[in-house]
């Protein structure tokens, strides 16, 4: 039992990439700057949700960086946050798009990787926005931040 616990937190050096993840940081980190020079730090946190669940296939993806994927995960995360954030206002008809949502997401599994990580983060997106509940205008700004996150996370 030991043996298997102490295999559980082994690090796997070969598979460390620091520029990687210093790319990935940095995607993070400037809108969470922006946002607080800006004076809207909210604004920020939320464009560094987007640009944190499209680093993530940049962070677990082979040498080269799956654009594709990325873009994919930015979109589908502000579509995501758009719906969440509307259908919230309605809590059972929030009930069956996270329903149709999850089903969805678990499709995806079948395409594969990416298309996995998009299913997973945009069904993220409706959770939390879902709680973040908001009219179409403000639900359009916040899918613009996490947009805008996940394209300087591509940049």
């Amino acid at each position: 039992m030991l043996a298997s616990l102490a295999s559980a937190f082994r690090v796997d050096r070969a598979g460390l990439r620091p520029a990687t993840a210093v790319r990935a940081t940095i995607g993070v980190v400037l809108p969470l700057i922006a946002g607080v020079a800006a004076g809207d730090p909210a604004a920020g946190a939320t464009a560094a949700f987007g640009a944190l669940s499209a680093g993530i296939p940049l962070v677990t993806s082979g040498p080269r960086t799956p654009v594709g994927t990325m873009l994919a995960t930015s979109v589908g995360m502000a579509l995501a946050t758009f719906i969440g954030s509307v259908s919230g206002l309605a809590p059972p008809v929030h009930l069956v798009v996270l329903a149709a949502a999850g089903f969805g997401a678990g499709l995806l599994v079948a395409a594969g990787r990416g298309a996995t990580q998009v299913g997973v983060n945009a069904t993220i997106a409706l959770l939390v926005f879902g709680r973040l509940t908001a009219g179409p205008g403000t639900a359009a700004v916040h899918a613009a931040w996490v947009l805008a996150g996940g394209l300087v996370q591509l940049g």
